[in-house]
């Protein structure tokens, strides 16, 4: 199985006013990168990186 590569970066609007860094993989598949969602969840994103690995 081949590693997804992003093909597409930018932002996402995820609601009005809400911006958040996203992707778009070679599959298609939409995905919000791992710095981005920290910053929407008001972390660090080290923080996020230990709970990804738990």
């Amino acid at each position: 199985m081949k590693e997804p590569k992003a093909v597409y970066y930018g932002k996402v609007e995820l609601i009005p006013g809400i911006i958040c860094d996203g992707y778009v993989l070679d599959d298609g598949t939409a995905c919000l990168s791992e710095r981005g969602t920290a910053d929407l969840l008001g972390i660090h994103h080290k923080s996020l990186q230990i709970m990804a690995g738990n």
